[in-house]
């Protein structure tokens, strides 16, 4: 069930939740788990902004952080795309 939302607030992470997972990865020295990133996720500190911070947030930080409740299929794909940008 949702909760009411009537001022349409978004969740944010910070510092971001693709910042979590991806240092969470690197102590972890192999691939997350499913369990492992919704903990990372359960875990994090976060605020509710109106949608106006959330964008300002984006901008200044110049991506999309991973959604939470699409965080296990946006972090496969995000972790994909850090692992194509290595040399």
């Amino acid at each position: 069930m949702r909760r009411p939302n009537p001022d349409h607030l978004v969740i944010v992470a910070v510092p971001s939740l693709s910042a979590l997972l991806l240092n969470a990865e690197k102590l972890n020295g192999k691939p997350l788990t499913q369990s492992q990133v919704e903990a990372v996720r359960d875990s994090a500190a976060a605020i509710a902004v109106p949608t106006s911070a959330a964008e300002a947030v984006e901008e200044r930080r110049g991506y999309k952080d991973v959604d939470f409740s699409h965080v296990w299929e946006e972090w496969q794909v995000l972790r994909r795309q850090f692992d194509q940008s290595k040399p």
